[in-house]
């Protein structure tokens, strides 16, 4: 946690609003589950932070997540509406066949 600027302090309190559990997923972390320091990029690239622009804690799938869609907001609507799409399509056409 050094390396993104955080204090214990600072760390109690985060997972405390967070309730022990990921900010995205809401899977509650646990000894054996890697807590990811999810800060802005655009502030500070790279591994390390200023402690300013740290957003949360994430699970390391929602971390990678994030990453891969490279923080965009535009990016992940995009994707949330071609799983709705895909779901809707699913539900009115029921299941599929087998080949």
């Amino acid at each position: 946690m050094k390396n993104f600027g955080l204090s214990k302090a600072d760390i109690e309190r985060i997972l405390g609003e967070q309730g022990e559990a990921c900010a995205i997923c809401r899977s509650p972390f646990t000894p054996a589950r890697t807590i990811s320091v999810d800060h802005d990029h655009a502030c500070c690239p790279g591994n390390y932070s200023c402690g300013q622009c740290v957003r949360g804690f994430l699970c390391s799938s929602c971390n990678s997540g994030l990453g891969w869609m490279k923080d965009s907001v535009p990016g992940l609507y995009a994707s949330v509406a071609y799983l709705t799409s895909w779901q809707q399509r699913r539900t009115s056409s029921g299941p599929a066949s087998p080949a």
